[in-house]
């Protein structure tokens, strides 16, 4: 969505929409990637075509954007096969352009 910069910190807003049948819960502390700090607009994605199907995470970097502080979808997908045809509620690499802004 919008990346802000302040010296070496970026603050990073990239919005979230669950595509699933299912409700997910959003704990920060389940993120993977090397964030100076990382918070969930709301605490869960409700079930795709609710009202609550969309929210907002906000990732704070320190020394680059994203594209230098999360991790490879290949680190973080362990049971991709089995999941390949699932659709995915998350941003991935390619929303996000080389300096780490999204797109």
């Amino acid at each position: 969505m919008v990346a802000y910069k302040l010296g070496t910190y970026t603050v990073t807003a990239v919005k979230l929409i669950n595509t699933s049948n299912q409700r997910i819960a959003l704990d920060p502390r389940t993120l993977q990637g090397d964030f100076y700090a990382a918070t969930f607009q709301h605490g869960f994605l409700d079930r795709a075509g609710t009202p609550e199907d969309t929210t907002v995470v906000y990732l704070v970097t320190q020394g680059g954007g994203l594209n230098k502080r999360i991790l490879p979808s290949a680190f973080l997908d362990t049971e991709k096969e089995e999941r390949k045809s699932e659709p995915r509620p998350f941003a991935t690499d390619s929303d996000v352009d080389p300096e780490g802004d999204m797109l």
